[in-house]
């Protein structure tokens, strides 16, 4: 079996069951700013993309984009504060903390690329306890372009000063899928967070369902 140098994960529905929450910080923040959506909707239209791309596409209001960003953050920082111990050991993907323990122990460079702000994945990594396992995390504000174009995952090569055949990257998201793919990496498809049968098959080439 071929052997690869680093592993990529993929953070919201990956690692952390946390895209509901993405999506309730948002709806705050959207309705502070006197815009009405349902939670419902704003997890369904956001999945995948960042928030400035959900934003300028309902909104469209260049001065509320910062203005919502920063409520936003706030909001998520806040519910991610009042989450039980117990309820962050459940929004844990299963298995993932003794996967990332064993791959660093053998020194295996691990690195994350995610749609989140940079603010976001670091509250949402010390909140759940992995912040110490990532080289180096790699956030919307990293690349020009995001998912599901390949830049974030080619600016995560760099850093690890690797060739994409070298790497291993784990997506959940359609949107994620296809920005790994482009790459030519070997791609992991986690599904353990996706309710019913659709797993994208065409872009799937190992789907798993827990770590």
């Amino acid at each position: 079996m071929k052997k690869y140098s680093a592993v990529i994960f993929d953070m919201d529905g990956t690692l952390i069951n946390t895209e509901g929450l993405h999506a309730r910080a948002l709806q705050s923040a959207l309705d502070k700013n006197g815009h009405d959506f349902e939670v419902s909707t704003v997890e369904e239209e956001m999945r995948g993309l960042t928030d400035q791309e959900f934003i300028k596409k309902y909104i469209k209001d260049d001065f509320k984009l910062e203005v919502i960003l920063k409520d936003k953050f706030f909001y998520f920082s806040q519910i991610l504060s009042r989450l039980s111990e117990k309820k962050c050991r459940e929004m844990l993907s299963h298995g993932v903390k003794n996967l990332l323990q064993n791959l660093q122990k053998q020194g295996v460079p691990l690195a994350l690329v995610s749609s989140a702000s940079k603010a976001e994945i670091s509250v949402s990594l010390e909140r759940f306890g992995l912040a110490s396992f990532f080289d180096f995390t790699i956030g919307f504000e990293t690349t020009y372009f995001n998912k599901p174009h390949s830049s974030p995952y080619f600016a995560a090569f760099r850093r690890l000063n690797l060739f994409s055949e070298e790497v291993i990257i784990i997506e959940d998201s359609q949107i994620g899928l296809m920005a790994a793919k482009g790459t030519g990496a070997y791609v992991i498809h986690f599904t353990g967070f996706i309710e019913g049968v659709n797993t994208f098959n065409s872009y799937d080439q190992f789907p798993i369902h827990s770590f």
